[in-house]
């Protein structure tokens, strides 16, 4: 029977994105709220092409 709901990272891997995001603040706090509110992979891919497909005006 397939999984039902997609695995998640473990507490280790979590931490290890977020050491490795220290240095670059903007990343950091991407991956911060995508952590904090449970934002899937997808969700927050979507979110990003949406941004880049905006022309500046």
């Amino acid at each position: 029977m397939p999984h039902l709901s997609q695995s998640t990272l473990t507490h280790s891997e979590q931490k290890a994105i977020l050491r490795a995001t220290a240095c670059n603040p903007r990343d950091r706090l991407i991956y911060s709220l995508a952590l904090g509110t449970g934002l899937w992979l997808a969700e927050a891919e979507d979110s990003g092409s949406h941004m880049l497909r905006r022309t500046p005006r």
